[in-house]
């Protein structure tokens, strides 16, 4: 069975980010499907893939309003978006410490990870819960 230290560290091999970006990230992504699917889609995730507790702490807190992350929330923020939208995400994850040109990478491979590990049904059913996740999966 997979874990979650396993896709930190593909991550960090495969697209040469630290382990403190990768876990931030992958923290932000699991903590905006938390919020927007259906808890028993999360709940499925959970099963599959133990270790998520961890990474759900390691999400960005949406605190840093400095940068170009801080300027997308503000932006986000001022037409009533949420971290839910395409700009609000890409903030989420640029405060993690990714940079924009390896978001789309990023998000493929988590998805890619979540298909192996939890089932491909399942990934379908989040990216209807969330399209503006799979604008980033490419």
């Amino acid at each position: 069975m997979a874990n979650w230290a396993e896709f930190i560290g593909q991550a960090t091999q495969t697209l040469g980010l630290s382990e403190g970006t990768a876990k931030a990230a992958t923290g932000g992504i699991l903590k905006l499907i938390q919020n927007k699917a259906s808890s028993d889609d999360f709940a499925k995730i959970k099963e599959s893939i133990p270790g998520i507790d961890s990474l759900l702490q390691s999400a960005p807190s949406g605190e840093n309003t400095g940068g170009l992350s801080g300027l997308l929330s503000k932006i986000t923020s001022a037409f009533g978006g949420s971290g839910s939208s395409a700009l609000g995400l890409a903030g989420m994850l640029g405060q993690s410490g990714l940079s924009s040109e390896k978001i789309a990478p990023f998000v493929s491979q988590l998805l890619g990870f979540l298909k192996t590990n939890a089932g491909e049904n399942l990934v379908s059913k989040l990216l209807s819960s969330i399209p503006d996740l799979k604008k980033f999966a490419g």
